[in-house]
């Protein structure tokens, strides 16, 4: 059998097949199908400004306290 080799993502060691070395992980990830509820009051928010208001909350963020934001 002549497969190429694998290589860790991570550090770039070669894998061999057989040798317990690596794992296979899958993850599914599903929505909530329903749609969200929207108001009326939601409907009369100036959105634009909202965005805004929020990036320039942001502008001094380093790129790790942005991603702790996710």
């Amino acid at each position: 059998m002549n497969e190429s080799p694998l290589f860790c993502e991570r550090c770039g060691a070669e894998l061999e097949l057989g040798k317990a070395e690596f794992y296979v992980v899958r993850i599914e990830a599903f929505t909530d199908p329903t749609p969200p509820s929207i108001t009326a009051e939601d409907l009369r928010r100036d959105i634009a400004a909202e965005i805004e208001r929020l990036l320039a909350s942001m502008r001094n963020f380093t790129e790790q306290e942005a991603m702790d934001q996710v």
